[in-house]
């Protein structure tokens, strides 16, 4: 891995299909994905911008495009649609423009399906038939399987492509999100194509790996190489074990420990990468998970139903 030292970042906006580069201002940001079934979302503040600048963002801005890290280990962390931008003072001299953005907006919130399947469709097919018919675009989907549950009759698919998604994903065991305007349908013991990144004190690891409740929670220097649904490896013994709850009720949360894995290898379910141009924030804060079916659904509160869809 390169040394990390000497900070970049790289902040573009499409306004009304030009180009505005911002990179050279003052701002901090933060972006959050997860493995379940929403896009990833960025929040960013530019500081002190010129009220022409400002005026450019606010009437024509649509798309904006993050990249961060170092020197020799630098790439996009962000890119997607403006949802949001408002404008404030910090102080009486002071100003800044508040960006919040979503990648795959358009994929979640306005992609419609309106087809039909045919008696003994598979769940494969059956996916790629609502990504067709919602005009969606999938970049990584599990490879079909035999016994895969055919239908037994044709079906029809009428709504939002989300609301047919989630089910379809829990019938075959898997997680979707979007990155990059892209659907992933990855299974639960499946991980996101790429490579295995070591995170060590000498690769940017900060402090040491924690065991909680939804994970083993990791801090590291921007990596912008880490995604949600792809692996990491860590040295299992520098992580801090969770410490049992002994009191009343507490089995019920020691028995959802995860476990500490023999290879230390885990799966990204959360990760977040956060900075200041200009400050001391400059990190990815993560969350690994191992087993065999690895999934943080609990966590969210959606519990995947067992029915055939």
């Amino acid at each position: 891995m390169a040394k990390q030292w000497i900070r970049k970042a790289t902040l573009i906006i499409n306004v009304n299909g030009a180009v505005l580069d911002v990179s050279q201002l003052h701002f901090s940001f933060e972006t959050e994905a997860r493995t379940l079934q929403t896009p990833k979302t960025l929040q960013l503040r530019l500081f002190n911008p010129a009220p022409n600048t400002i005026k450019r963002i606010v009437e024509e801005g649509s798309q904006i495009f993050l990249s961060a890290g170092y020197e020799g280990s630098f790439g996009s962390i962000f890119q997607g649609t403006i949802i949001q931008v408002r404008s404030g003072r910090e102080n009486g001299t002071d100003t800044y423009l508040d960006i919040s953005a979503s990648d795959g907006d358009r994929v979640y919130n306005n992609s419609f399906v309106n087809a039909t399947v045919a008696a003994g469709s598979t769940a494969i097919g059956r996916l790629k038939t609502i990504a067709s018919s919602g005009k969606l675009t999938l970049n990584q989907i599990p490879h079909e399987q035999d016994g895969d549950t055919k239908l037994p009759r044709g079906k029809v698919f009428f709504g939002l492509a989300r609301d047919h998604l989630r089910p379809l994903a829990a019938t075959i065991g898997a997680d979707w999100s979007i990155t990059n305007g892209q659907v992933d349908v990855i299974a639960q013991n499946a991980y996101r194509q790429g490579d295995v990144v070591l995170l060590t004190h000498k690769t940017g690891m900060i402090g040491v790996p924690v065991q909680t409740l939804e994970g083993i929670a990791i801090k590291a220097l921007l990596n912008p190489g880490i995604e949600q649904g792809m692996r990491v490896k860590i040295d299992n013994a520098s992580v801090q074990q969770y410490q049992a709850d002994i009191g009343y009720g507490g089995d019920k949360f020691n028995q959802y420990t995860p476990a500490i894995n023999a290879d230390g290898l885990y799966k990204v379910l959360y990760c977040r990468h956060s900075g200041d141009t200009r400050g001391q924030e400059w990190y990815t804060d993560l969350v690994g998970y191992s087993g065999d079916h690895i999934t943080n659904s609990a966590q969210q509160n959606y519990m995947p139903t067992a029915t055939i869809y």
